[in-house]
């Protein structure tokens, strides 16, 4: 569940991101813990969504189909698992009939009901349009939730309910938006940036530095690097990778002032840029 851990006091925005980002390695943003933590800053004012393991006792009962629902849980079949790394997979949950809509940012809550305990994750597709779910979930040794999805097979139910509001984007709502990711932390993110250049009337210009421990633990490289193809006016990524081979020509080693400094939006517009971040706790 997302939920609001604190205001951050109105400090320039690169002492911000120094402040949340810099005193964390790229090894912490990458692989460290099993859950995310989510900053937004527009103009002076930030506000920090962290999401965590929750008992969920809340719910309305009744029959539960194979419909989303943010109200109650609902039987979603796995129909596919797309191994993305060695530890992380795509996880695809079909939908009988999809969701009006699919709000941006929003996520699904996915329960364990051997053990009640709940993870939400944001799909990196819109299941309104596509008639299904799709979830990139990494394997932690430590974590509950990831290691009960990891152990379902093709053809079993897992109980999900959803949309549920993460944060409002509107369209134009700024000019420029930087996101910073680590490892997973790139799904929510990812799920915004997909939304705003896929909107024809959207002219917000986008920035992303994406951190992770090594080359192949890129997650959704591929189609990040499509949007990029697609739209080279709006849209910049800047990788870095802590541990880098030879061959590597992007950014090596820790995300630093410098990084920030290059890739996000330059300070000063005060209410139209918003800077995201997002990765394990650090």
């Amino acid at each position: 569940m997302q939920r609001v851990l604190a205001w951050v006091p109105p400090l320039h925005p690169s002492r911000l991101i120094h402040h949340r980002v810099l005193s964390t390695t790229a090894s912490t943003l990458a692989s460290s813990k099993p859950h995310s933590t989510v900053l937004f800053y527009t103009g002076l004012t930030a506000l920090c969504l962290s999401a965590g393991y929750y008992y969920d006792r809340r719910l309305a009962p009744g029959k539960r189909g194979d419909v989303l629902d943010p109200s109650r849980y609902a039987l979603l079949t796995l129909t596919q698992i797309t191994p993305l790394t060695h530890n992380t997979s795509l996880f695809r949950f079909q939908l009988a009939k999809p969701p009006p809509e699919f709000p941006v940012t929003s996520s699904v809550h996915v329960k364990d009901d051997t053990m009640q305990i709940m993870r939400p994750y944001t799909p990196v597709n819109d299941p309104a349009e596509d008639g299904y779910v799709d979830l990139v979930v990494k394997k932690y040794e430590t974590g509950t939730m990831s290691r009960f999805l990891h152990a379902k097979k093709v053809g079993e139910k897992v109980e999900v309910r959803g949309p549920v509001r993460e944060f409002e984007y509107k369209e134009n709502m700024v000019e420029e938006i930087g996101l910073i990711a680590g490892g997973t932390g790139i799904t929510p993110l990812y799920q915004l940036l997909r939304h705003i250049l896929r909107t024809p009337t959207d002219r917000t210009r986008a920035s992303l530095l994406y951190a992770n421990r090594t080359e192949p633990d890129i997650l959704l490289r591929q189609e990040l690097d499509t949007l990029q193809r697609q739209h080279p006016d709006r849209f910049r990524i800047y990788y870095t990778v802590e541990a880098a081979t030879q061959a590597w020509t992007g950014g090596k080693g820790l995300v630093t002032r410098e990084m920030v400094e290059q890739c996000m939006p330059k300070p000063g517009r005060e209410g139209r840029i918003l800077v995201a971040v997002c990765g394990p706790d650090g």
